[in-house]
């Protein structure tokens, strides 16, 4: 089951922005890949606002979830698309769950993939991997994560400028430094108003440790002193590791996501465009 159908907190903070964002790339229109980049800044900053909705529920999901059959079967499927003459493709509406792989689409030209309907899970950092296609569109698909792809609670208690304690949500990963996607740099720590469920400016840190105090609690170091406070007890917390990806086009071009929703994904949701060796990517 998708983390969607299953948690109060995060879906309807990150439905909210997915949804107007709306992901509709028109890249057979002419966007050149500047336009693009700066459209993936505007998703992020999008994603990144409405993140923080809802109030905690504790529950312990599995980590990760095991990868269903029907994921298993529709890779397999998608392979025997890209060799046939075959241009369009219909999803069966439902829930595929990758887990901790991704779903490759490679080599495909000319096709249409119809997700109306669809929603693919995966685990933190993957998603759909599109390389070498040309004049691709997906239509109405949905991403999610299982379980949701960043730490999420309450500040408890102020060490010292730069140190803070935090009661965290255990439906999310731990923000441990120690393994996980938490131990590479440039993990981002934002704070929260309560009442307006958005960031507190000037509150965007960078993690540089962590330590379990608790059960539940870690005591949480930053990287630069803190040019704004939070109230213990009051002040909710968000530590995003900015792991892998959710859609990423490499040396393709014409990829054209239509009706796309993101929920949750790695990277803050942002689509990749990138350079390759054949040329640009979009």
């Amino acid at each position: 089951m998708s983390c969607i159908e299953e948690q109060v907190f995060s879906c309807n903070a990150l439905a909210s922005c997915a949804s107007n964002a709306g992901i509709a790339l028109a890249a057979r229109n002419g966007l050149s890949g500047g336009a693009l980049a700066c459209l993936s800044i505007m998703l992020s900053v999008l994603l990144l606002a409405g993140i923080f909705c809802c109030d905690i529920v504790f529950a312990r999901p599995s980590v990760p979830p095991p990868i269903s059959s029907n994921a298993v079967q529709l890779q397999q499927e998608l392979d025997t698309l890209i060799s046939s003459g075959k241009e369009q493709f219909v999803i069966p509406p439902g829930v595929y769950t990758f887990s901790n792989s991704s779903l490759i689409l490679t080599g495909a030209r000319n096709k249409t993939i119809i997700a109306t309907g669809v929603t693919f899970v995966f685990y933190y950092g993957f998603g759909l991997m599109i390389t070498g296609c040309h004049y691709v569109t997906v239509e109405g698909l949905l991403f999610d994560s299982e379980p949701p792809n960043y730490a999420q609670g309450l500040v408890t208690s102020i060490v010292n400028e730069t140190s803070f304690v935090a009661r965290f949500d255990e439906r999310f990963i731990p923000p441990d430094t120690r393994e996980g996607p938490f131990s590479g740099p440039k993990t981002k720590v934002t704070l929260w108003d309560p009442k307006t469920k958005r960031i507190l400016q000037k509150s965007l840190n960078f993690m540089v440790a962590s330590t379990e105090s608790a059960e539940g609690e870690y005591q949480i170091t930053v990287a630069h002193p803190m040019k704004v406070f939070p109230t213990e007890g009051v002040t909710p917390i968000t530590v995003i590791p900015r792991r892998g990806f959710t859609w990423h086009a490499l040396n393709s071009s014409q990829i054209v996501a239509d009706g796309v929703t993101i929920h949750a994904g790695g990277g803050f949701a942002n689509l990749l465009f990138k350079y390759g060796k054949y040329g640009k990517s979009t």
